[in-house]
This record gives structure tokens, sequence and C-alpha cells, in this order.
């Protein structure tokens, strides 16, 4: 993967190393949180669409029908109820005139400055992904009878229960990862430093008349890599952030 570009001492041009990916990882996290129902990744009980979708996994709920206490064994009975969970697939749109495919160098005989091709920027968002799942940054899921932290907010309320002996039952829900507030600690103590990709500047948005470089914008930067890594996930079932449960 070439990487791409940063801008440094305000005027020269540099690659990124390691440890930059770490701050547009989580911008691609925040556009992740700001998913809704109809974007690619996001976990449901059902679609309304007919797009087919990847079924993450089940919970089978089985419980007695019969009260604690009822004998002869011959007199119990079992039930069982099945919840099936989701993941939506698709494309998501890069319409947005802000999404921009960040500057490299093409090393070769003329070391040519050129945007990463979008098998590029697939290969780029790949090792975002893997700094956000191994983080569990915003736009990240748990299945609980509580909420982890204070970070998450519910996404999908009630959808498994399970019934204990005494006829109790504990009801689980899907959460949503909206912040991380341990940004400052996840990374040895300290934010991860905020550097931000260069592209190319045009008149009109994304697909205007060229007009030179600029350091990518913080929005720019999150909706870029956050679209393109909601179609990543749902490149396969066994894709970096498709779920199973």
């Amino acid at each position: 993967m070439a990487a791409p570009l940063k801008l440094v001492n305000t005027k020269d041009l540099r690659e990124f190393d390691s440890d930059n990916y770490e701050y547009i990882a989580y911008q691609a996290a925040l556009q992740l949180a700001a998913s809704d129902s109809a974007d690619p990744g996001i976990l449901a009980l059902q679609f309304t669409d007919s797009a087919g979708h990847y079924k993450v996994g089940g919970m089978i709920d089985t419980f007695y029908n019969q009260s604690v206490g009822t004998h002869p064994g011959s007199s119990l009975s079992i039930g069982q109820t099945t919840q099936y969970l989701y993941q939506k697939k698709g494309t998501a749109a890069e319409t947005d005139s802000d999404i921009r495919s960040p500057l490299k160098q093409d090393v070769g005989a003329t070391n040519d400055l050129r945007e990463q091709t979008s098998s590029e920027v697939n290969d780029l968002t790949d090792v975002l992904l893997n700094r956000i799942m191994t983080y569990e940054h915003p736009g990240t899921f748990r299945l609980g009878s509580s909420a982890p932290s204070g970070d998450y907010s519910v996404l999908l309320s009630g959808i498994f229960t399970d019934t204990q002996t005494d006829g109790t039952t504990v009801t689980y829900n899907i959460y949503k990862r909206t912040q991380n507030s341990n940004i400052y600690t996840d990374y040895a103590g300290s934010p991860p430093t905020a550097v931000l990709p260069v592209g190319v500047k045009r008149d009109g948005g994304g697909s205007g008349t060229y007009e030179g470089f600029i350091e990518l914008t913080q929005n720019q930067t999150q909706v870029s890599f956050g679209q393109r890594a909601k179609t990543r996930i749902m490149s396969s079932t066994d894709y970096i952030g498709a779920y199973q449960l």
C-alpha cells in the first residue's frame, strides 16, 4: 500500500508513519457511529428492502412451559423462542462533495505525486478498520443486558431474552458505541496526534478543476474513509467489522 502524504512544517510533504493512522482511524469511526438503518454494516432484526443481508447468527431461548415445582417429569414440556440478527449488505454512497482520495508518492522513475487509486484507498481503509475494531472505537457494537459504559447507546432494544429457572427473564440489547472517552489513555496515556492527509484541491469540490494541494479537513477525512469503511466491512461475512453471534 502506498502510504498517504501529510503536511509537515506547513510546507513539506512526508509519508504517514505507523502512528499517524490512529487519528484518521478515529475520524472514520465517528462516521461509522453516525450510521443509520439505511447504511451498510448496521445491525438489525430485519430489513424492509430486498437486497439480502448477512445472518449474523441467532439466540435460542429454551425454557420449561411449566412453573418451578411441577411434577412428575412426564408433565414437563419445553418451549423455545428463536431470534436472528442480521447485518446490512450494500455499498455506501460516496457522493458527498467532501469525498477525497489522499495524495501519495508514486515511487518510480519520476516519483510523481498522485491520488491513491480506489484499490489503495481500500487497503488503507482496511488498516483503519483494524484499529477501529482493536480499540472498539465509535461505530462498534456490543450485546449485553446493560450498557458497557456511558460511551454506548441502545441500538436495538430487547432483542433477546434469557428465561431463568425461576421464570424470570434477562433482556439483552445491542449497544452502539458513540464515543470513546478512553481515547486519551488508549494510546500510551495521550490522544493520537492530529495528523490529516493531503489531497488535491479542485474548483467546485471533489471533481472540479485542479487547483493544487491542500490538507484535508477533519470532515473530509471522516466522510471519505468512514463511507469506504462501511463498504469494506460488508465485503464478506468474515471481514473486519462483520459480526458473528
